[in-house]
């Protein structure tokens, strides 16, 4: 446990209104805090070569990007290929840079990156890629990527699968969506004509595949989108063109939830994604140029949306169809959609407000970084990709009141002049506890009584030097905390840095 004295909220004559108030009076940036703001996304970089895309997942290698060229950016008569990219979240002025690329055989459609094999054969997961011809292919990032660590500013030139594990024809129609299951990653979903789900845990070059369920829900159309539930493992959603959604429970293999809009186009790009807390929630966004919303149906109640963002509390909508969305793991109450109206807006679920908003041409999908605070992506049908950040602070606007889970402290207290302390947790929500602490206990005295005279004598970095020296060689925990406050106090003006490689 680490006791601050507080300087503001409690102390002060002013009165204070709560823990938001502490923070806009202390030395905390509001802005940076997120307090009272509508954010301007800020765009970090953009990349003229990838029209699909898929972030890493993996807790180590969270930075990359993988690229893949499509119909719509591969000319005539070159190779499509893949492309890696290392993205600097600590330093986001730095451009983003290519570290290993293959060629393909056909031009992707879609991308999907998961950890599968991360502590055996795979420390850089698996990338599985749709094909415009039907196949499903699965990739080595690995063998791709160490190129980029031969000490060369140059990458060699690219061999056509190079670290590519399998090339498997599902379909006879282009695959259309492809995704790894989080909760076990040896299964994924490829959407086309149907959904197949391959099994690459037996054998990697040469996957086991079978079908959700019979019948085939989405006869006569394409599929647009697939989901895996992020709490059910097996649990698997699925769009088509037409409007129809379909929930497939694999150990039964039966579909047990359909539904549809009741509008009669039959070429749109629905879209769909699981509520990452509440399993029985799902996200739809129909294509509709008449009613541009989203809605998010709760599978409880079979009688229509629980929910539908179509014009938020702040005065803003899409005035074209939303035909791109992604509900954020780190934040489960931000989903990003983006219209044909070319616009980006980040919702808060909760409040139905709109956080932050962009602008982009020609979208064709949105993704968060699965893994990086406040990163996304955009594609667009020119072959571009931006990397935007929900925070910025050099352009922001009063009308959203809402903070990021990222930037909200986990727990914190502060003790006030009777030897009471309040505690606030990101488990009791809004609930604030007070504690008593008894005088006679000697220990927390005699902690308090040091951390005043460190506070007094403003000489931190040799008391944090002195606990360190104090700990067991076996308290790596308490040892690494502790150096970090050293680090942060000597260093103020890093200290996102310095978080960032804490972590």
């Amino acid at each position: 446990f680490f006791f601050f004295q507080a300087e503001d909220g409690i102390r002060d004559a002013q009165e204070s209104r709560g823990l938001g108030d502490v923070y806009k009076r202390q030395g905390i940036n509001a802005e940076y805090m997120g307090i009272k703001k509508h954010y301007q996304n800020m765009l970090i970089s953009q990349l003229s070569k990838g029209s699909t895309s898929a972030w890493s997942n993996s807790k180590i290698n969270n930075c990359y990007l993988a690229c893949g060229s499509t119909l719509a950016t591969s000319n005539e008569g070159t190779q499509p290929l893949l492309e890696f990219y290392s993205f600097d979240v600590m330093d986001k002025a730095k451009p983003t840079k290519c570290v290993g690329r293959a060629f393909a055989e056909t031009p992707f459609t879609c991308l999907s990156w998961e950890p599968f094999g991360e502590q055996t054969d795979y420390p850089w997961g698996v990338l599985c890629g749709g094909m415009s011809d039907g196949c499903v292919t699965l990739w080595d990032p690995q063998s791709i990527i160490q190129q980029a660590f031969t000490g060369e500013d140059n990458l060699p030139e690219p061999e056509l699968n190079n670290g590519c594990l399998c090339i498997q024809q599902l379909f006879d129609t282009p695959v259309t969506c492809v995704e790894f299951n989080t909760l076990k990653p040896n299964l994924i979903a490829c959407g086309s004509s149907q959904v197949l789900i391959q099994n690459i845990e037996k054998d990697i070059s040469n996957p086991e595949v079978f079908s959700p369920g019979d019948p085939n829900a989405h006869q006569d159309s394409l599929i647009s989108s697939v989901s895996w539930n992020k709490k059910v493992s097996h649990i698997l959603a699925s769009a088509s063109q037409n409007g129809i959604t379909c929930v497939w429970e694999l150990r039964s293999n039966q579909n047990i939830f359909t539904f549809s809009d009741n509008c009669t186009a039959v070429d749109r790009n629905v879209k769909i994604a699981w509520n990452p807390e509440i399993p029985t929630q799902l996200a739809i966004c129909y294509d509709d140029e008449r009613l541009p919303e989203l809605q998010v149906w709760d599978l409880r109640n079979a009688q229509g949306p629980v929910m539908s963002f179509s014009v938020s509390e702040n005065g803003y909508q899409h005035s074209a169809g939303i035909h791109a969305l992604s509900w954020c793991t780190i934040d489960p109450s931000l989903i990003l959609t983006a219209g044909r109206d070319n616009q980006i807006l980040c919702w808060d679920s909760k409040t139905l407000e709109v956080v932050s908003s962009a602008t982009y041409e020609n979208i064709q999908s949105v993704n968060w970084s699965p893994r990086l605070p406040s990163i996304y992506s955009v594609t667009n049908n020119s072959g571009e990709l931006g990397i935007f950040s929900l925070s910025n602070e050099s352009s922001m606007e009063q009308l959203s009141s809402y903070a990021p889970k990222w930037l909200k402290p986990p727990v914190g207290a502060r003790f006030s002049f009777d030897n009471r302390i309040s505690v606030f947790s990101e488990k009791n929500e809004n609930l604030i506890r007070e504690y008593q602490v008894k005088d006679s206990n000697p220990e927390i005295e005699e902690a308090l009584q040091r951390i005043d005279q460190v506070l007094q004598s403003e000489n931190l970095e040799q008391y944090c030097e002195q606990r360190i020296a104090e700990l067991p060689e076996n308290q790596t925990k308490e040892i690494s905390e502790w150096s970090y406050i050293k680090c942060i106090n000597q260093e103020p003006d890093n200290i996102i840095k310095l978080s960032l490689i804490h972590i």
